[in-house]
C-alpha cells in the first residue's frame, strides 16, 4: 500500500474528472475486463456497472467478498490473480 497510496489522489482525480462523461467510452472497442468488489464504495459499483452497459466488448467479475482495494476477508488473493490470468491468456 505504501507504494499505491501516492497514487491515490490522482485515482480519485481522474474518477471525478470523468464525472457524467461515461458516454463517451461507448465507441472503446478494446476488450476490457471490470473487476469489482462486493464491499466496494457504493459509488464505484454504481459506475462499473454503468461501464459494463456501455463498454461493447467488456467482461465483468464481482468478488462479493472484496473490497474496492482487493483485501479478501479469507486472505486469498489468488481470485483476483485466477481472473487476470484468464483474462490475459
Amino acid at each position: 500500500m505504501k507504494v499505491l497510496i501516492v497514487t491515490m489522489h490522482d485515482d480519485a482525480q481522474l474518477v471525478i474528472d470523468a464525472g457524467d462523461r461515461l458516454e463517451t467510452y461507448k465507441d472503446v472497442q478494446a476488450e476490457a475486463l471490470l473487476l469489482g468488489g462486493g464491499r466496494s464504495p457504493a459509488g464505484l459499483r454504481r459506475a462499473t456497472e454503468a461501464l459494463a452497459r456501455l463498454l461493447p466488448r467488456v467482461q465483468r467479475v464481482t468478488f462479493p467478498r472484496l473490497d474496492h482495494m482487493a483485501a479478501d476477508v479469507t486472505g486469498e488473493p489468488e481470485l483476483v490473480a485466477v481472473e487476470l490470468q484468464r483474462f490475459f491468456r
